[in-house]
C-alpha cells in the first residue's frame, strides 16, 4: 500500500534528490516558498523549500532501500523508538497542496487571497460550502462570508480551495 513517505536529504542536495526520485518514477511532493531580498539595494526573488531538507515520497515502504539509494537522500524519517519509517497524513499533504494552489507560500505576492474570490471550504464543519473572501489578512487567514449565513467565519488558507470557473 503506497504512502506518504517523509524523506530528508542531504545539506545543500534538496534539488538533486527531488530530480533523482522523480526520474525514478515515484510521485514526490517537496512545497516551496518564494521570498523577497534586498542583494546590494536590488530586490530579488529566491525560491526555497518550505520544510527545509525534506520532502515527500509516495510509494509502499518496501521501497524505502530503493529511494535511499537515489542521489542526494540521506534517510527516512523514522520513529526513534520502534525505528519504523514515519508517514505523512494524506490530509496534511492535501492541506498544504491547496494552500500552495491559494499561493499562500509566495511571500513576494500581496495578493494570495484577494476580496470576493470565490473559495470552497475543504476542512472544518462547514465542508463543501462555497464562500467568498471578504478580506484576506497577512497571517494567511481570511474572513470569509458564506451565502445566505448571517454569520463570518475566520480561518486559515490551508482549509480552503479555489473555485474552478
Amino acid at each position: 500500500m503506497q504512502r506518504w513517505l517523509t524523506i530528508y536529504t542531504k545539506p545543500q542536495a534538496i534539488g538533486r534528490a527531488y530530480i533523482g526520485i522523480q526520474a525514478s518514477g515515484w510521485e514526490v511532493f517537496c512545497p516551496f516558498e518564494v521570498v523577497r531580498y534586498l542583494d546590494r539595494g536590488m530586490k530579488c526573488r529566491k525560491i526555497l523549500p518550505l520544510f527545509g531538507q525534506y520532502l515527500f515520497v509516495w510509494a509502499e515502504p518496501e521501497r524505502i532501500t530503493q529511494i535511499t539509494e537515489v542521489d542526494g537522500v540521506e534517510g527516512v524519517l523514522r520513529d526513534q523508538l520502534s525505528g519504523k519509517p514515519r508517514f505523512a497524513d494524506e490530509d496534511k499533504i492535501a492541506a498544504i497542496k491547496r494552500a500552495r494552489d491559494l499561493g499562500a507560500f509566495d511571500r513576494t505576492r500581496d495578493d494570495w487571497a484577494q476580496a470576493g474570490e470565490d473559495v470552497r471550504i475543504a476542512d472544518s464543519a462547514m465542508r463543501g460550502f462555497v464562500a467568498k473572501i471578504k478580506s484576506a489578512k497577512r497571517h494567511k487567514r481570511v474572513e470569509l462570508v458564506v451565502e445566505d449565513a448571517p454569520f463570518r467565519i475566520t480561518t486559515s488558507i490551508d482549509k480552503l480551495e479555489k473555485v474552478r470557473a
